[in-house]
This record gives C-alpha cells, structure tokens and sequence, in this order.
C-alpha cells in the first residue's frame, strides 16, 4: 500500500514538475520558438558568409604577395645572367 501510494505521489510530483517547467520554458525557450530559430540560422549563415569572404581576401592577398615574389626574383635572375655576361 505505502509502495503504490509513494509510486503515485511520484508521478503526481513528477507531472507537476514537468507543467511547472513547460510553463516556464515552454513556449519561450529559444530552442523550440521558430523566431528565435529563424533569426539563429540567419545569424550563422551571416558568420559563414564573413569568413568565406576573409578566407578569399586573405587567399587573394597571399597571391598577390605570391606574384609579386615571383616577379622579384625574375628580375634578380635577369640582373644576375646581364652580369654573367658583361666582360
């Protein structure tokens, strides 16, 4: 008798308990309101979106550096043979 009436007052207490908290977080909470989800996804794809962007400046600048280093040593390489050559 005192085992059912303890599994009883559990489930009461247990179901109070999960009233209690879908009251609280129920509607509001930020995971399950499709706003606040919405406005999530957008936020993240606006954070991809910017490092994408940096990755390709930053790629862009790399190459650029890349060329410009290439050039640098075309030009020594000719200085050098010119000098090879003078008597």
């Amino acid at each position: 008798m005192f085992t059912c009436n303890f599994s009883i007052a559990k489930l009461v207490l247990t179901l109070l308990g999960f009233s209690v908290f879908s009251g609280v977080f129920g509607t509001s909470h930020p995971q399950f309101d499709p706003v606040q989800q919405q406005r999530s996804i957008q936020e993240n794809q606006r954070r991809i979106q910017e490092s994408q962007q940096q990755r390709e400046q930053q790629r862009q600048e790399l190459q650029d550096q890349d060329q410009q280093r290439q050039e640098q040593l075309e030009q020594q390489r000719q200085i050098r043979e010119r000098r090879l050559r003078e008597p």
